[in-house]
This record gives structure tokens, C-alpha cells and sequence, in this order.
């Protein structure tokens, strides 16, 4: 991912059933750096300002598929986003995502 202009927050999760299972890393994206997201993490992210940005997927992309996606503001994963709740822009479908237990149960 890489931001061509403005500033974003990222949110890193691990989704492989290693024993780094569930690990969240954060990063401030600018127009000086780019995040590798490996394959097996989860990824998403907030606009700190009017933001323009571009990102390469290992896979084509289809607006139809269901794919992979953990809820936000899942408790366990504690992400502290910078921008909080009703200044927070967010679609209805990211609204009803599932946590990361209700997808995985105890297996990590």
C-alpha cells in the first residue's frame, strides 16, 4: 500500500494459525513510505486527511467474492485507531463484520 497523498493510519493483522496468530502492527502511511502486506494478514486502515492512495493485490479482485475480513473494532485485537467513534466514515458492510473468534474460535 502506498499513499500518493494525504496521511492514513494502517492496521496490520495476522490471520495465519501460527503462533503469531492475531498480531496487529500499526503503521502512519505518508507519501515517503509503502507497506508490504504479506499474504495471511488482514489489512485496513484510516484517512488522517484528505487521502489519495494505490495498492497491488497477489489476486485479482472481484467486487462479488467473499472475502476474509475481521471486524475493526474487534476487542481482542485492540487497535487504536486515531479516529474514533462518530467522526468515524464507515460503510455498513465493514459494520457487520465478524471478530476474529466468531471466524476462528480458539484455534491460533
Amino acid at each position: 500500500m502506498h499513499v500518493d497523498a494525504g496521511k492514513a493510519f494502517a492496521a496490520i493483522v495476522d490471520c495465519s494459525l501460527g503462533k503469531t496468530h492475531g498480531r496487529v502492527e500499526t503503521f502512519i502511511l505518508d507519501e515517503t513510505n509503502a507497506l508490504f502486506i504479506p499474504e495471511g494478514c488482514g489489512n485496513s486502515f484510516q484517512a488522517l486527511e484528505p487521502t489519495a492512495y494505490a495498492y497491488l493485490t497477489s489476486k485479482l479482485w472481484f467486487p462479488d467474492v467473499k472475502y476474509l475480513a475481521i471486524s475493526l473494532d474487534d476487542p481482542e485485537l485492540r487497535i487504536d485507531w486515531p479516529i474514533k467513534g462518530s467522526e468515524r466514515i464507515i460503510s455498513d458492510k465493514d459494520r457487520s463484520l465478524p471478530t476474529r473468534h466468531e471466524i476462528f474460535g480458539d484455534r491460533s
